[in-house]
């Protein structure tokens, strides 16, 4: 636990030490018996400490003159205080103030020790330099993200004596940026600097295996060209079982083999009739997509994934309805609780409608569809009721249905068949899931708003094989979800849905 100074510490504190004015008084009356001696004692009274994330330790005597302490002792107090800045300066005296700055750097020197410690630990065993030259890229792709993430994670347990305040919630209506205040950099400088080396290192290897594994799946697709169907191939059983597996049927006693050759693979999805015409995606719409925003495997499985897609459009196996690529241009992180809110400023981006994600969630604040609240503890919580979704949708021009949550089997099937209805005529819905579910994460959980984009379906039965989501939760677009993984997310929120159009112009 971090040391703490409460306020019944500093009555105690303070009682114990005489007064100023009786101090003055007895240092009067002593140097009167000594009248070889005149001189003025100086006579300062307080010491001021000021802060701002600008100079965040500052202190002043009471009449002007400057105080010099060790910085340390100020991100200490600043740390392990609960109201440091109001603490130190009602302190009453001069010397109870520099008392209490003594007692504070009996603890923070050592603290700070502890830290630097830490930190050389920590930065030497997260070295890019650690990694042999000879690692293949994907392996050494993983090895970076895992530093990525130890780099940060240790780093603030390292300056926990040290970081204040608290990292503050993103909020569109409390909070600007949601940053780390200034107050962290001393201490977390040399992690930021490390984490962003490897981060770019990692950006930069990402890009290259992109770029190389298009170029083979781009041959293989060529080799494809001309295919006709009723021939067994080994990229026909690979894309077939893909496909009963995202069904949810068992693919155990089939003999499909999978292209080990794919599971790097990367290639744009296409519409077009086949054989395909890929073209490699630009730096900036690979990163909007997001891929490794929820770590490297779920990064690997969506890119096996698309390339498995492209390969069923080539076989013609499989066909996208709705347009995610184009949808995915409006991706965003949510800020605080408004998953619900930016849905919906996705959607109406899709519609071609100037609306900025800040504005939108003011507009819902101000309206009453989206609440916000500050805890005690600086928490931010926020949300939308179900009675409001879609509000915004209606207001700003369109056509809303919203669906009532059910665990029935009947009403979960009519709403998937209302789901599938609007991808083909709208172009896509809103509906809740489980975040924990989606996210294939156990350390999250809750409800979350997302917007999907289109879906997969078999050209041989019809059958839905999966759908396309953009998440402001986890800021990725047009990431395929298996029709498994999807409902079972959807159904853990009782199958909410809201489906829109546009107004019929008169």
């Amino acid at each position: 636990m971090p040391w703490t100074l409460d306020k019944n510490w500093l009555s105690l504190y303070t009682k114990s030490m005489p007064s100023f004015k009786k101090r003055k008084i007895i240092a009067g009356a002593l140097l009167s018996l000594l009248p070889c001696f005149a001189f003025a004692m100086p006579d300062h009274g307080k010491i001021i400490w000021k802060f701002s994330e600008k100079s965040p330790c500052v202190f002043n005597h009471k009449d002007g003159a400057p105080y010099d302490d060790d910085i340390l002792v100020c991100y200490y107090m600043l740390a392990n205080l609960k109201d440091p800045v109001a603490q130190f300066n009602r302190l009453p005296t001069e010397a109870s103030q520099k008392g209490f700055l003594r007692m504070i750097s009996s603890k923070s020197d050592p603290a700070f020790s502890r830290s630097m410690k830490k930190e050389r630990a920590i930065l030497n065993s997260n070295d890019i330099k650690n990694i042999p030259k000879e690692t293949p890229p994907e392996v050494k792709l993983k090895i970076l993200m895992g530093m990525e993430r130890q780099v940060l994670r240790g780093g603030k347990a390292a300056c926990k004596p040290f970081l204040w305040p608290k990292a503050e919630d993103d909020s569109y209506l409390y909070k600007t940026n949601g940053e780390w205040p200034k107050t962290w950099l001393p201490c977390m400088r040399p992690f930021y600097a490390r984490w962003n080396v490897l981060n770019e290192k990692a950006q930069e290897l990402e890009s290259k295996e992109v770029s190389q594994t298009q170029k083979k799946v781009q041959g293989l697709l060529s080799k494809i060209k001309g295919f006709k169907t009723g021939k067994v191939s080994v990229a026909q059983a690979s894309v077939q079982s893909w496909a009963l597996s995202n069904q949810g049927e068992s693919i155990e006693s089939r003999n499909g083999k999978e292209l080990p050759s794919l599971l790097r693979h990367f290639v744009s999805d296409q519409k077009s009739s086949h054989p395909p015409k890929p073209h490699p995606l630009s730096e900036s719409e690979y990163r909007q997509r997001g891929y490794f925003n929820r770590g490297y495997t779920a990064g690997m499985e969506r890119l096996k994934d698309d390339a498995l897609l492209s390969l069923s459009h080539s076989l013609g196996l499989s066909r996208t309805i709705g347009n995610p690529q184009e949808k995915a241009n409006n991706i965003i992180y949510q800020k605080g609780g408004t998953c619900a809110v930016e849905a919906q400023y996705e959607v109406l981006k899709s519609y071609g409608q100037r609306v900025t994600p800040k504005g939108l969630a003011e507009e819902a604040f101000r309206k009453g569809y989206y609440s916000e609240a500050q805890l005690k503890s600086g928490e931010l919580i926020g949300g939308t009721f179900l009675d409001n979704e879609g509000k915004l949708l209606r207001d700003h021009g369109l056509n809303v249905k919203v669906f009532s949550p059910t665990e029935k089997p009947a009403a979960a099937k009519a709403l998937s068949a209302e789901l599938d209805q609007a991808i083909e005529k709208n172009g896509g819905a809103l509906i809740g899931v489980e975040a924990g579910r989606l996210w294939n994460d156990p350390n999250s959980s809750g409800g979350h708003q997302i917007f999907v984009t289109g879906e997969e379906v078999s050209n041989k039965n019809g059958q839905v094989l999966g759908y396309y989501i953009n998440d402001t939760g986890t800021g990725e677009a047009a990431r395929f979800v298996p029709k498994k993984d999807f409902d079972r997310a959807w159904r853990a929120h009782g199958y909410e849905l809201v489906v829109f159009n546009e107004k019929t112009k008169k």
